[in-house]
């Protein structure tokens, strides 16, 4: 843990209240600092790059401070980023939020499956509900800014976290979702994309495709990005439900 000193910084930003980001949950989300991707179509560059607007940035004091106010109203809290998993203060909000009686879900890209096991097999930190985010195969990573020589370690890492969620919670706590991305996500790539979902895991897996949405996003050429018709995602979606029966297109 970090010096108490460091409770009063940055820590990301903070939805007070959502009714979409928590399955039939009223709930807060905070998108916390860093990050060890770099998609270009990602929506939350500032909570990858760090550099938040100080009147959109709140602090790890400010997050719990909303918990206790909101203990009576809100039911859960979603821990998103960046890259939850790598910012410190994520055990500790978790602490705070399973001590106030929250059901608390985490967002992660799998690429840090030691840390999501430790959560995992903890009995007070781990997560009600993980959604883990499919990026793409591993022959396209590089788009993410994973090297030539990382592709195959990351491309294993992000597998093991797919295998983490499904043997340790039960299909109505986990979910994997793939944003449909043109140039990284095709009618072509699906299928290896899907592979990702353990096989033992696929006949009950809810595995949510959703559309590509341009205009803010942290590689400014991707806003010009021309997201897939109804028939192309629909004909995506076709593709992945031969190996997952669940998919569907949110």
């Amino acid at each position: 843990m970090q010096a108490d000193t460091q409770t009063d910084a940055p820590a990301g930003t903070l939805i007070k209240t959502t009714l979409t980001d928590f399955p039939a949950l009223v709930s807060c989300a905070v998108f916390l600092c860093g990050c060890n991707l770099r998609c270009p179509y990602c929506h939350n560059a500032g909570a990858v790059t760090g550099e938040l607007p100080a009147d959109e940035s709140v602090s790890l004091e400010q997050i719990l401070t909303h918990l206790e106010k909101r203990k009576n109203v809100l039911k859960g809290i979603v821990l998103s980023g960046g890259e939850a998993l790598l910012n410190w203060r994520t055990p500790i909000i978790m602490e705070r939020a399973r001590s106030l009686g929250y059901k608390i879900k985490l967002d992660t890209n799998g690429t840090l499956p030691e840390k999501l096991r430790g959560l995992l097999e903890s009995p007070d930190l781990r997560p009600d509900y993980v959604s883990l985010d499919i990026k793409c195969p591993g022959e396209r990573l590089g788009i993410l800014g994973v090297g030539d020589d990382e592709r195959e370690r990351m491309q294993s890492r992000i597998e093991e976290s797919s295998r983490l969620i499904a043997e340790f919670l039960p299909a109505r706590s986990r979910e994997w979702r793939t944003v449909l991305v043109p140039g990284l996500i095709d009618i072509d790539t699906i299928k290896d994309t899907a592979e990702i979902i353990p096989p033992a895991h696929r006949h009950d897996a809810r595995w949510y495709l959703a559309d590509f949405v341009p205009g803010g996003c942290l590689d400014p050429a991707y806003d010009s990005v021309t997201a897939y018709s109804h028939d192309e995602a629909m004909a995506i979606l076709g593709e992945a439900k031969r190996i997952v029966p669940g998919a569907l297109l949110r």
